[in-house]
This record gives structure tokens, sequence and C-alpha cells, in this order.
């Protein structure tokens, strides 16, 4: 599942992330783009023959190989916590560099699954506080790799923030109240989400920007002279088509699915159109999800804070006004469902082990 990543490390990737502070300024970067970077780089990720590099991130053992691997990188956890506090990360021109692109999204899926090996290790520790500002820490990364606006980028903005939204449900009901009391403005002072809709502004301008530079001539080849006519109405084709499904781009999966065939209904002669649509159909299920299970945790803490009777106040963004259901667990915690149904089923949210 998308919320579930394992701690799988190319080899190589720490060599070739591209700093893109330059060495020497005089006044040290503030863009938490350049800070992650330079702390994933520092952090030199363990390799499948480490102890932390052979388990699911949720099975490593909390042993003296993890106290030293933390200790060691105190300073770079510090920086991505820095740069976690700020609103934007400015990665540059994603239209360009596929490369460079995926190169900081697998950075940072790695991070994030560093930063949920530490939320266990300190709470371990018994610095539970510590241990909720990891998982918020994943969540900040997680929306700075979104503002990407890249469908990809997206894709990896869902997958670590619902596994973090998990794995703070899980611990919530064990966090001092003192803690449990900090999270609300936490929470609120997260960087903002790109969201759906940006997304496909950013996929428009990459469709663009990819198109001219294939097909904006000159043309050596002839080929390409003859059929680049084409690829050029189909692009355009393509910008019309974000425009016609970007209203319904923040409704439900269903909402855009329908937007979607009415558009390609107007361009069937679209190839390009006909081939992402069904891509986009399927990004926007667990996108509101994500939606659906961030709301929920808010829920779910302001029942830590006020009682359960705070679930009647909560508003499920797929439910029409309408609150999201509490359901008691019998082994213990409680489940918070949607209305919106992912693969047939609710989507929830379970607080507690």
């Amino acid at each position: 599942m998308l919320c579930e990543m394992k701690l799988s490390i190319a080899s190589g990737v720490a060599a070739s992330l591209i700093l893109i502070a330059v060495a020497g300024a005089a006044t040290p970067s503030t863009n938490p783009a350049d800070l992650e970077i330079t702390a994933f780089t520092n952090l030199k990720y363990p390799t499948a023959a480490d102890p932390i590099g052979q388990n699911d991130i949720n099975d490593v053992p909390l042993n003296a190989a993890v106290d030293g691997y933390f200790e060691t990188h105190r300073a770079d956890f510090d920086l991505i916590r820095q740069a976690a506090a700020q609103p934007a990360a400015d990665w540059g021109d994603t239209t360009s560099d596929m490369s460079r692109v995926m190169t900081q999204l697998n950075a940072s899926r790695n991070a994030v699954n560093l930063l949920w090996l530490k939320s266990r290790w300190d709470q371990n520790h018994g610095r539970p506080a510590d241990a909720a500002d990891d998982l918020l820490n994943s969540m900040a990364i997680a929306r700075h790799v979104g503002q990407g606006r890249l469908l990809v980028c997206h894709l990896v903005e869902i997958g670590c923030e619902v596994g973090a939204c998990n794995r703070m449900a899980a611990i919530l009901p064990s966090l001092p109240a003192t803690v449990v009391e900090s999270l609300p403005a936490k929470l609120d002072t997260l960087p903002p989400s790109a969201g759906f809709a940006a997304m496909l502004d950013g996929e428009s301008r990459f469709a663009s920007a990819q198109g001219f530079r294939q097909f904006g001539g000159p043309y050596a080849d002839p080929l390409q002279q003859a059929t680049a006519p084409i690829a050029v109405m189909q692009t355009a084709q393509l910008a019309r088509f974000y425009d016609a499904i970007k209203p319904a781009a923040s409704k439900s999966p269903v909402d855009l699915s329908t937007a979607i065939d009415a558009a390609l209904a107007k361009m069937p002669e679209s190839m390009y159109v006909k081939v992402l649509a069904p891509s986009l159909k399927r990004a926007r299920e667990p996108s509101a999800e994500l939606e659906a299970r961030v709301a929920m945790l808010r829920t779910a803490v302001a029942i830590a804070l006020s009682g359960p009777a705070a679930v009647d106040d909560s508003v499920d963004p797929f439910g029409g006004g309408a609150p999201f259901i509490r359901k008691d667990s019998p082994n213990g915690g409680y489940a918070l469902e949607s209305h919106l149904l992912s693969r047939g089923k609710a989507v929830s949210l379970q607080i507690g082990q």
C-alpha cells in the first residue's frame, strides 16, 4: 500500500543528490529544499548490509546500532526540523529534469522512513513529544515534496503523509496531555498541501514545456518535422483538458471521474488525453483518502482533548456536511470512518494500537 513504504535504499542515492546551496555563500540558504537536500545527503542512508536496512521500518529492532545512528546524525535531523517549520520549498524548475526530480523524491521518501523509525526510537526512550514531532516533520517533508506540483510528487506526498497520519493516530492515546494539547497548533502550522488542483496546473505546465522542447523546432529529422504539428495540437488539447477538469479536482473521485469523461468526450481524437485520463482517475482516489485521513486525525485529537462527543462536531469532507462515524474497536481504541469509499470500503483511521 502507498502508506506503508519499506526502507528500500538504492545504492549511490546520496552521492547522486544535487546540492542546490552554493558552497561558500555569504548567507546560508533558508529554502527548505536546500536544507532538506543537505540533510538527506549527510544522512548517509544505511545500505542493505546494515541492521536498519534489513527490515521493514516497523520491525527494525531498537538496539545499539539504531542508538548510534541517530546520535551520529542528530545535526542532520535538526536541519530537517528547521526545514519542516517553513511553509514553502522551492525545488527549482521541475519541468526540465525528471531524473533530478526522481532523485529528490527517493531521498525524501527515505528520510520520511527514517523519521518514522526515529519516532519509535524517541518513544522508546521516553520522549513522547519528540516522537510526535518526528511524525509531524515527516508530514511537513511530504507536503514540501507535493509542492513540486507533478503527479509523481503528489503520489509520494500521499504515501508519506498517510503513513504519518496512521502512526500519529496509533500513538495518540499514549501521548501525555501536554503533547496532545500542542497538536492542534502544530497541525495548523504545517506547510500547506499543494493539493490535486495545483498538481494539475503543474502537470499542464510540464506537458507544455516538454511539448515545446520536443516539437518546437528546428527539426533535423524529416519525420519529426512532419509529425510536429500533430504533437503540438495534442499538447494544446491536453492543456484544455486540464482546464476543463480543474473545477472538479477538489471534489470526490466519482465527481472527478465524471468530469474527466465529459472532457474526454469533447476531444475523442486526443491521444494524449486518452492515455492520461485513467491515471488521473486512479490518482484522485488516494488523494481524497489523504484529505479524509488528515481531517480524521484532527478529529481524533479533538476527541482526545474534549471527549467522544467531539466527533459530532467533525465535518467529513466527503460526507456532505455529516460528521465522521466513530466505531469502538474490540481490542481497544476506536476507528473513525469517512463516507468516502476506497476500493469499496469506507476510508478509516484507527486510533490506538
